[in-house]
């Protein structure tokens, strides 16, 4: 039986990315260095082994130094399918498509709400109170509930990790502990919200059970298989 308490269980990544980890991925990227990981083209399934590079996508990223949201700008490798001519983006395992935050950050805020059977929005952007560099604005509840939404829009990405889970511990009763997670009734208003912040729970108790047990996380590799789904 998986006994493993997610209710005290916190997320092992550190409040944001490392201003050098983009610099770094940057140098790399302008390098030709970066090795294309995604799944076969969407539009005729090729193998992303005969992707040619497209060009290099500018981005920028908000990175929390010493509760201090500071800007910094990066750059993402864009893959060429040469049979169908789509193009992809890809994605390092400090980023999230759409998202200017980095990943680390908003896995930590998420997880606060979603862990803590008594935290609201509010509270959670209080127990940080972070600010903007030149700026007197401060991080919104509302960007917390935003987060939410599109961690519990991964559907496919969570499935196979699961689905990853129990072909490496087939024993393991994870799967089905994750299934019986619950969700606090006081954070949501419907079904449809209840439904995805138990999704939300279930993908937090994977991505601590890969890391924990297995090594391994679902950010960038199992993400990116399922177009993050």
């Amino acid at each position: 039986m998986y006994t493993e308490n997610t209710r005290v269980c916190k997320t092992p990544f550190p409040a944001s990315t490392a201003v050098e980890q983009i610099e770094e991925y940057t140098d790399k990227v302008v390098k030709g260095l970066v090795v294309c990981i995604l799944p076969p083209c969407s539009g005729c399934n090729l193998k992303c082994a005969w992707f040619k590079r497209h060009e290099a996508r500018r981005r920028i990223f908000y990175v929390v130094v010493d509760q201090i949201v500071h800007t910094v700008f990066g750059l993402l490798v864009r893959w060429k399918c040469p049979a169908c001519g789509k193009t992809f983006t890809q994605y390092p395992d400090f980023a999230l498509p759409y998202k200017r935050y980095t990943l680390p950050t908003i896995l930590d805020f998420s997880s606060r709400y979603t862990e803590s059977p008594t935290m609201t929005y509010r509270k959670t952007v209080r127990s940080a109170q972070l600010g903007y560099k030149g700026s007197e604005r401060q991080l919104e509840h509302s960007t917390v509930h935003r987060w939410l939404t599109g961690l519990g829009g991964l559907t496919k990405t969570v499935a196979y990790a699961a689905d990853t889970l129990l072909q490496i511990a087939p024993s393991s009763s994870a799967c089905l502990y994750a299934a019986r997670l619950p969700v606090e009734p006081a954070k949501y208003r419907s079904d449809e919200r209840k439904s995805l912040l138990q999704r939300c729970r279930r993908f937090f108790f994977f991505e601590a059970v890969a890391r924990k047990l297995l090594f391994f996380s679902i950010f960038p590799k199992l993400a990116t298989d399922c177009r993050y789904g």
